[in-house]
């Protein structure tokens, strides 16, 4: 009897096995046609964004402009494991060559593609730091400004298009809802970023002192585009824009904004032909610098660049010691602060917008450019820093286990973030997304019992039944509440992670659910599932998510024994 069960003990357990799936599994998956023509459409776009001088568009359709250094974290371990590190080196160059230009001891938020800049005549809002009015149809964007009496021959406005075919209309009316009084149809392709000029078939006077009213529209032809502007600083900063929810025009007056253009009255718009890049954002993300600090240390910890390394090294050093001291960073101290970096402009899906707050993500990042900087250092013999970034290291990895750490069915795990509500902060209960961080920083250091158990907490209590296909939602709260959205980045962070535990039934469910729920060209930014069950994907293409999305399916690939590099889809 004794045995009987024993071996029915084995039976069953092997019987498990059996059904559960293997690294085989995962490889027939990424291999299906599929998924490998998904992967490969999506891995030779963001190749393609690679431009020779390190620029890179975040958004192939226009639902984000320009470039966004945070990307760059991404773009460096998918190259890192592609093999295509020189591009990684000019993303990170151009990022530093930016900062310094501006003379900014950070990294910008935005970044514009190259061009001439416009430099409009006195009294021209010239301001772009706000994306103000969407232009693809129905939306349009107006803007008041004073006549000067003598003929106007164009306007240039500020204006971020995607790559493709733009058309796009301006005219001039003497009031809003009046006929236009001159007006200009543009085609342009591959447009670049920043001023456009609209060139009137025929000069028009407009009276000198009067009021009118400029306005523009992307007719079709291109993707999403949008006008930027400022805060209004002038009396006629008064902006209307529009759209057809119903069906009709509804115009939607906002105060206290300014369009970005200029009026040219024959030539009164002087133009600065020397190329440059403009900052679209000067937000302040420590995330963000931190990204472009390891992807520095990733690319000069090859030996490869030596010239380049030696060209940079200070300015990298003095970014990372920036972030790694007040207002960012401050150790323990009785009643002040966590002892943790801070993240004044933390960009998150919760509630759609940043958050001031010391969260995991930044905490791994800081940890990993530490690391890393460190190697560097060593190698250069820069002991002063090498001893300091050790002992910063240390420091924050030790307050991370302290201080952003809580118990979560019965078990520790690390904390999504402490919101900045306090001067020690308080824990948001929930946990999402961000908690994946971890693995994305690729940290050698985390507390593994604590790491893991942190991971398998979320995905459990996260578990999303999205038609048929068992995912993790993008946030979970301790209400017992969670989104009902998937996160593109968090599923190659996670197909990582699963690849190393040997999870091949979560990465085949990862794999699965991409296949039959990404129906666009290219990679979702996030997968949707709206109130009528129908999935919705936003921003396919987009840079952050794809390259993350590519490095999880480059590191599979490579685990399973297939070529991380794809063939280009047509191939297939």
């Amino acid at each position: 009897m004794k045995y009987t069960v024993v071996f029915a003990l084995v039976v069953f357990l092997c019987s498990l096995h059996a059904f559960g799936k293997t690294i085989e599994d995962v490889k027939a998956l990424l291999t299906d046609p599929v998924l490998e023509a998904l992967y490969s459409r999506t891995y030779y776009s963001i190749l393609e964004r690679s431009e020779p001088d390190g620029f890179f568009l975040e958004s192939v359709n226009g639902a984000y402009s320009g470039m966004f250094p945070r990307t760059v974290g991404g773009l460096a371990s998918l190259y890192e494991v592609t093999g295509e590190t020189e591009k990684t080196r000019r993303h990170v160059d151009l990022v530093l060559k930016v900062a310094r230009e501006n003379k900014m001891n950070r990294c910008a938020h935005v970044i514009v593609r190259q061009s001439a800049s416009v430099k409009p005549g006195e009294g021209v809002n010239s301001g772009a730091d706000i994306a103000i009015s969407r232009l693809d149809a129905p939306y349009m964007g107006c803007q008041y400004f004073r006549g000067a009496g003598k003929p106007l021959t164009a306007v240039y406005a500020y204006i971020t298009a995607a790559r493709g075919n733009h058309v796009f209309y301006m005219d001039l009316r003497p009031e809003l809802d009046a006929a236009p009084v001159a007006e200009c149809l543009l085609k342009g392709e591959n447009l670049d970023d920043g001023w456009v000029k609209f060139a009137f078939d025929k000069p028009f006077t407009p009276e000198k002192g009067k009021r009118y009213v400029v306005t523009l529209q992307s007719r079709g032809g291109g993707s999403r585009s949008v006008w930027h502007g400022a805060a209004d600083e002038g009396r006629d900063g008064e902006i209307y824009a529009v759209g057809s929810d119903d069906g009709g025009e509804t115009w939607i007056h906002r105060k206290g904004l300014q369009m970005a253009f200029a009026p040219d009255y024959g030539g009164s718009v002087r133009i600065d032909r020397k190329p440059r890049y403009e900052i679209l954002s000067r937000g302040d993300q420590a995330d963000g610098n931190l990204h472009v600090l390891a992807a520095w240390a990733m690319v000069a910890n090859t030996g490869k660049y030596k010239a380049w390394e030696n060209r940079t090294y200070k300015q990298v050093a003095a970014l990372l010691d920036t972030v790694m001291d007040r207002p960012y960073y401050a150790g323990r101290a009785p009643r002040v602060f966590p002892g943790l970096v801070k993240n004044h402009m933390f960009e998150h899906s919760r509630e759609g917008r940043y958050w001031d707050c010391w969260d995991i993500l930044t905490q791994s990042w800081a940890l990993r450019t530490l690391e890393l900087m460190q190697a560097a250092a060593e190698r250069r013999g820069d002991k002063e820093h090498l001893d300091y970034w050790k002992s910063r290291e240390k420091e924050l990895l030790a307050n991370v286990n302290g201080s952003l750490t809580f118990e979560v069915d019965g078990k520790k795990v690390y904390a999504e973030m402490r919101k900045a509500d306090s001067s020690d902060g308080t824990f948001l209960e929930g946990m999402s997304w961000v908690n994946y961080g971890t693995i994305a920083s690729q940290y050698s250091g985390f507390d593994p019992e604590i790491l893991a158990d942190t991971l398998e907490v979320y995905a459990k209590n996260a578990l999303l039944d999205w038609h048929g296909h068992r995912v993790w939602a993008h946030e979970w709260n301790f209400n017992g509440s969670k989104g009902r959205q998937v996160i593109g980045k968090g599923v190659g962070w996670d197909l990582v992670w699963c690849m190393k535990t040997g999870n091949y039934d979560r990465a085949c469910d990862w794999l699965e659910f991409v296949k039959d729920e990404n129906y666009t060209n290219l990679y979702a930014e996030a997968f949707n599932l709206t109130a009528d069950n129908k999935t919705r994907i936003q921003d396919d293409g987009n840079g952050e998510q794809c390259s993350w999305w590519c490095w999880g399916v480059a590191y599979a690939r490579r685990a399973c024994g297939l070529d991380p590099v794809p063939q280009k889809a047509s191939d297939l």
